[in-house]
């Protein structure tokens, strides 16, 4: 019912000296603008608009398609911007190139933001430090939020603290949506199950991007797939990202070359992660210089945050620290790795288990398919060393393995990029709030997913199911607008 109509029924009932009632009546004809009224969905809008998008959004009522019209392409959004954003990030329409004009710099950008943020990060320009006042505190950022963060994450200044109110329950966050979230996941309150309805299926998820992906997965349902119209070409895939992919490295259709910058080398590759495969094996100095760059912004947010940097390796590090390039065995008694060990980008000890932080650049993308192998082994073979050392399997520590992507990633096809301060400080959230969700998990941050939070490369037919059940998405863009 619209105000409108309210407020025409409100002139039919006549004069009335009973306020009580007609306020009753009112706030019910508003609380019907602002509730959804989809089968099993508690959602209430702040206001009606508000209930227009999460309708089109979740439920698919109403929506306006904005399709690409660029030959080949079949990208289509919900939003009218996001299409716009899509065009400038994939097709180079609509954009303007923001440049650096630093002696000696490259460096453009589609973004004034950004380049406001390159020329204060590498040149200092523009930059204003915001000091923390606490008394032997040196931190310091060049955003006033930055330092209101961490005066609240490492001082409790200007706390705001959200308590559990279950019974026996001591968790409190700093912010309402993890108390949300930690009440959700642990108590199971707030939670709308998403069913599978498939005869003889017990499925149930939390998220409806999960479900949807179940489907896919188990039962076929929901997918589209996109076939290759290249002739004699059988390839198939169940997104249009994965058959534009195919396409550039099986037919040379859509190529965006990544070339190497080395002096006198010619190689180029067609994506950024075999790139980085070949400075590895061709050029190691210079790649070991470019991933130690990354990682060693981790590790300034980290001590930044508080952390407690741990330089000795041969004991895991004490809650609230530390360590790197952490080195585990493979020489185990019973294992039969190919190698003899693996080193760990960061091992961080928390309260609630270990958590193994790995900085995977541009997501671990090599081969148009993502391959997952050498991934996923290394893995199994770092949970099998520690439980042989372990020889009682309680004592095996809860481990939970965080694949942090340090550069741009795409939400539905459409390039997604988060400011290197906004970035870490969700990091370092993160990383405050964890909770072992069990003896093992693995957490996404900045990988390709969908507009549902759908992981892409859980797509991938190399995926092990045992790893999809523990894996989840840890910057679902729902859970970031």
């Amino acid at each position: 019912m619209g105000s409108a109509a309210a407020l025409g029924l409100l002139d039919d009932m006549g004069d009335s000296d009973d306020d009580a009632t007609l306020q009753l009546f009112l706030a019910q004809a508003r609380a019907k603008e602002t509730k959804c009224d989809q089968p099993g969905c508690t959602y209430e809008a702040p206001k009606p608009s508000k209930l227009k998008k999460h309708k089109a959004d979740r439920h698919g009522i109403d929506v306006v398609w904005h399709v690409c019209d660029e030959e080949g392409c079949e990208y289509k959004a919900k939003q009218a911007s996001h299409l716009k954003q899509h065009k400038a990030d994939r097709h180079d329409i609509g954009t303007v190139w923001h440049v650096c004009g630093e002696e000696g710099c490259e460096y453009k950008t589609k973004q004034a933001g950004n380049l406001t943020q390159h020329k204060a990060d590498r040149h200092g320009i523009g930059t204003v430090w915001h000091v923390c006042d606490q008394p032997g505190c040196e931190y310091k950022a060049k955003q006033a939020s930055n330092l209101k963060q961490h005066k609240a994450d490492k001082h409790d200044v200007g706390v705001v603290w959200f308590t559990c109110d279950e019974p026996g329950c001591e968790y409190k966050a700093k912010q309402a949506s993890n108390l949300k979230t930690h009440k959700k996941f642990k108590h199971d309150i707030g939670v709308v199950w998403h069913v599978c309805g498939e005869p003889g299926c017990e499925f149930k998820a939390k998220h409806a991007g999960a479900l949807k992906q179940h489907k896919a997965d188990m039962h076929s349902i929901g997918v589209v797939w996109h076939f290759c119209d290249q002739e004699g070409c059988e390839y198939k895939a169940k997104r249009a990202y994965h058959l534009a992919q195919h396409k550039a490295f099986m037919h040379g259709i859509g190529i965006v070359w990544h070339v190497c910058d080395q002096p006198g080398c010619e190689f180029k590759a067609k994506s950024a992660g075999n790139l980085m495969a070949h400075l590895e094996s061709m050029h190691n100095p210079v790649y070991v210089a470019r991933k130690k760059e990354q990682e060693e912004k981790v590790r300034k947010a980290l001590l930044a945050g508080g952390w407690k940097e741990v330089h000795f390796r041969t004991n895991l590090p004490l809650v609230g620290s530390f360590v790197r390039e952490y080195p585990i065995s493979f020489r185990c008694e019973g294992m039969a790795a190919a190698t003899t060990n693996a080193r760990l980008d960061f091992v961080l000890s928390t309260p609630g288990g270990l958590v193994f932080l790995e900085v995977d650049e541009h997501q671990h993308k090599y081969g148009y398919d993502a391959l997952l192998s050498c991934d996923q082994k290394r893995m199994g073979q770092v949970l099998e060393a520690l439980a042989i050392e372990a020889r009682d399997p309680e004592r095996v520590p809860d481990v939970f393995w965080l694949r942090y992507n340090p550069h741009a990633w795409h939400v539905d096809g459409a390039c997604r990029s988060v400011p290197k301060a906004k970035r870490e400080q969700l990091l370092l959230q993160w990383l405050d709030d964890f909770e072992s969700p069990g003896h093992m998990g693995i957490g996404y941050a900045f990988y390709d997913c969908d507009a549902d939070g759908a992981l892409e490369v859980l797509d991938n037919p190399e995926y092990h199911p045992q790893y999809r059940a523990v894996a989840a998405n840890l910057t679902d863009p729902r859970e970031m607008e």
